[in-house]
């Protein structure tokens, strides 16, 4: 593991966005617009970029995930993740980023001190879920 590589997440948005971030600078993009089956494009797409650059997910030492305003759905992807993540690897530095993920805004955020417990999702309205009657 090597705290200064690690990824940037973002679900949210129709065109999805993974980044590999090495010793505080954007290194290489990797982005995919979403359809249906959001939750399987993500996976599929993280484990094609990791094959692409040739690391493994063990070598991270952070992970930087934007955390809305967004869809529930897309938001809800990264943020599970990244909070299993960090149940099988407690020592994996999470960064959370709200209201802006630009490439500035995401190294500014991994330079001050990592996010204590599980991720909050900032949703663009609020989740329509049936509720029981």
């Amino acid at each position: 593991m090597n705290k200064k590589i690690g990824l940037f997440i973002n679900t949210s948005q129709k065109e999805n966005q993974i980044f590999l971030i090495d010793n505080f600078k954007v290194v290489e993009k990797f982005s995919y617009f979403i359809s249906d089956n959001l939750e399987n494009q993500f996976i599929d797409n993280l484990e094609e970029f990791l094959k692409k650059i040739n690391i493994e997910f063990d070598d991270f030492g952070f992970l930087a995930v934007f955390c809305g305003p967004g869809g529930f759905t897309g938001t809800r992807i990264a943020i599970a993740f990244t909070n299993a993540v960090k149940l099988v690897r407690p020592e994996l530095d999470i960064f959370d980023l709200y209201d802006n993920f630009d490439d500035r805004s995401i190294i500014e955020r991994i330079k001050k001190p990592p996010a204590y417990g599980q991720l909050q999702a900032k949703y663009y309205k609020e989740p329509s879920i049936t509720k029981k009657s």
